[in-house]
């Protein structure tokens, strides 16, 4: 997104540091953990994804930091969650979620992360990327507007980031109560066996935490 930031077009919503590890050890390949603890993560998350029984990715996200406060977050986490596999290989990236307007200028088209398809919820950018990429193209090869052919997954990001805020502002007993009301039979139903709107209802359990204000860190 370096281009869009020189040309003025580019507005940071998020700034994160991701810190991974190959691992070795016995994993269930069906099973992905995640953690959400402030104290490691700020407004971030880690999670841990087997590639097959004997190796995984476990990725640490903290927001808010500068490069060299990395190491710390990610000692803290190993040693918070008892972490003790056998590292192979590591890496830390720098990741920035924003928005971009336009998407197009002159002959450029901004798709992908550089024209702001990361969510700043989660980080996800895979699936709005290559939405993106296809509609540039299709906005190439018929002349059609790009703004109003992406139109939908501006949209979608923006409702992230508004999820994200309110997000930002919860602390770790929120986090326990969040995924108690998520883990509810019913809920756990609404989530996997119907074609529920998942952001819509994580955006309102959010909201609620946020209004209800239970705990106090």
């Amino acid at each position: 997104n370096f281009i869009a930031q020189e040309l003025g077009l580019w507005q940071n919503w998020a700034k994160t540091y991701v810190r991974g590890a190959t691992v070795l050890g016995n994993f269930d390949p069906n099973t992905l953990v995640m953690w959400i603890n402030k104290n490691y993560c700020k407004n971030g998350y880690a999670y841990l994804v087997p590639f097959d029984s004997r190796k995984a990715s476990i990725v640490l996200v903290v927001t808010d930091i500068v490069e060299k406060e990395v190491n710390y977050f990610w000692e803290e986490c190993l040693y918070t969650e008892n972490i003790k596999y056998t590292i192979i290989d590591e890496y830390t990236l720098e990741h920035r979620s924003g928005y971009i307007y336009p998407h197009k200028t002159d002959n450029i088209y901004f798709a992908g992360n550089a024209g702001g398809g990361m969510d700043s919820l989660l980080g996800f950018a895979l699936v709005s990327g290559i939405i993106m990429g296809g509609m540039a193209g299709r906005s190439i090869a018929t002349g059609q507007d790009y703004e109003k052919l992406i139109e939908f997954v501006v949209k979608r990001n923006r409702r992230t980031y508004e999820i994200r805020k309110s997000f930002n502002k919860l602390g770790n007993k929120d986090y326990d109560i969040i995924l108690s009301v998520l883990g509810l039979p019913g809920i756990k139903h609404l989530i996997y066996d119907t074609h529920t709107n998942v952001l819509k209802l994580a955006a309102g359990v959010i909201r609620l935490a946020n209004k209800k204000r239970l705990f106090k860190e």
